[in-house]
């Protein structure tokens, strides 16, 4: 957790050399932002069932994913002064919307990494698909027949889907929709990181949702190291990988 010192300061060296100011910063928690000593005492939904359970609004405090395990995040996020994201009238840095200042764009923060807690997570995380539906109609997610005629909605996801458990990939049943369809339905762009190697080109998903997989960045190059701009215009997208 002491990591975030020096990325406090990278940040802000960034920022500073863009012109950015830090409304205009939107981030969402990963892995390495879980505090390990609460994540490995607590168990992980066995199926759609139990997560649909536990993963919905509002989010107990003292329910078995506490959002203490990401305490050092929120601090480093409050320190920096970003603007929390919104559910319900919940303020929080772990899931949500926030506008864009300026524009009708809302960024929306997932959050894959409730159950992130050793080198075992791949095919058992869970992003929570009742969180997703309160999130739309209420705090920035089209619903699907205003999907075309809303504005530009932005999901932001650390995993990509193949880390989700597969009853978030696949459609498990006729009342439960795969979560991962039913965001891509109602976001116009999705983009995801934890990718640890080369970049690729980006995917449409059932015909609606871009889908930008981001790359990773590690000090050393024993991994492969990159990042995407994306430059949003009026009808298209402009991107260009940059990889070191």
């Amino acid at each position: 957790m002491s990591d975030y010192l020096p990325a406090e300061t990278w940040v802000k060296s960034l920022l500073a050399k863009l012109d950015i100011a830090t409304d205009r910063l939107f981030i969402c928690p990963g892995n390495h932002d879980v505090d390990r000593a609460y994540a490995e005492r607590r168990p992980r939904p066995m199926d759609a069932a139990e997560a649909d359970c536990v993963l919905k609004y509002p989010i107990e405090p003292y329910a078995h994913y506490t959002t203490e395990q990401f305490s050092a995040y929120t601090e480093f996020c409050a320190r920096m002064a970003i603007p929390p994201f919104v559910i319900g009238n919940w303020e929080n840095y772990l899931i949500g919307a926030r506008p864009l200042p300026g524009s009708d764009i809302r960024v929306i923060c997932l959050n894959s990494a409730w159950f992130c807690k050793d080198i075992h997570d791949k095919d058992k995380l869970w992003l929570g698909l009742e969180l997703i539906k309160y999130l739309v109609g209420r705090n920035g997610l089209p619903d699907d027949g205003t999907f075309f005629d809303s504005p530009l909605a932005i999901a932001l996801v650390h995993h990509p889907d193949d880390w989700l458990h597969e009853h978030e990939r696949r459609s498990q049943q006729r009342a439960r929709p795969s979560t991962v369809t039913y965001l891509t339905d109602r976001c116009h762009i999705l983009l995801t990181g934890h990718t640890h190697g080369d970049p690729t080109r980006p995917d449409t998903r059932g015909g609606r949702a871009v889908h930008f997989h981001g790359g990773a960045t590690f000090k050393g190059a024993e991994h492969p190291n990159s990042f995407r701009l994306i430059r949003l215009e009026e009808e298209q997208f402009v991107y260009r990988v940059y990889q070191y």
